[in-house]
């Protein structure tokens, strides 16, 4: 399963940022960010503006309804993403639970060094 945040610069996202989960019967083996082409050799693809995903996170958007809404949208098959919405429901609580601060919420000066901070990492990864 990957999730593609799409580039939000007023957010300190310069460039769209794309994580892969890798998910096997109902276990969570690693999360990491890969470059585009990893992710669009997933099973499963869900992408969304990052507006949209700070919400899901913020349990303010329910994810499986944001993808039948239009608000997400899902490359895969969406049968096996309904039938599996109880794990969808449980990775966006986990993940809800980190202790973090979005990009947006932050003052100007932090934001630049997190702009900075995202632009090292991926020039250090080649993601």
């Amino acid at each position: 399963m990957a999730l593609q945040i799409n580039a939000e610069p007023e957010a300190g996202l310069d460039d769209d940022i794309y994580i892969l989960m890798d998910l096997w019967h109902g276990d969570c083996r690693s999360i990491r960010i890969v470059p585009r082409e990893a992710a669009e050799k997933a099973d499963y693809q869900i992408t969304g503006d990052y507006a949209k995903w700070k919400s899901v996170l913020a349990k303010e958007l329910d994810v499986v309804k944001a993808i039948m809404q239009g608000k997400l949208r899902l490359r895969g098959d969406l049968p096996t993403i309904v039938r599996n919405v109880k794990a969808a429901t449980r990775l966006v609580d986990l993940a809800g639970m980190v202790e973090g601060r979005f990009p947006d919420e932050m003052p100007p000066e932090e934001k630049e060094s997190f702009r900075a901070w995202v632009n090292e990492m991926r020039k250090q990864f080649g993601v």
